[in-house]
């Protein structure tokens, strides 16, 4: 898995989950997807169960602080950064 593909689950995931559709159009690696209104909380524990099974990872969101699953660039590094279950 790769950067690219993680971006474009994600951008899938949003295109089909998302409250605000018109938030797409401006998506960058600094876009908080909570704060911009693109997921509510329960959406985004729903992506994150997404990537769970897409890419065979496990997150630690007990131990990681936040803002490492709700900014994109920073969730497609921690998905690149977990090794496969």
């Amino acid at each position: 898995m790769n950067s690219s593909e993680i971006r474009t689950e994600i951008i899938q995931f949003l295109k089909q989950n998302t409250k605000n559709a018109a938030a797409l159009t401006a998506v960058t690696d600094q876009t908080n997807l909570i704060e911009s209104g693109l997921l509510d909380s329960i959406d985004f524990i729903g992506l994150v169960s997404h990537l769970e099974m897409k890419f065979g990872v496990e997150f630690d969101l007990v131990e990681q602080p936040i803002e490492d699953f709700v900014v994109l660039g920073s969730l497609i590094r921690q998905v690149e950064g977990i090794q496969p279950c």
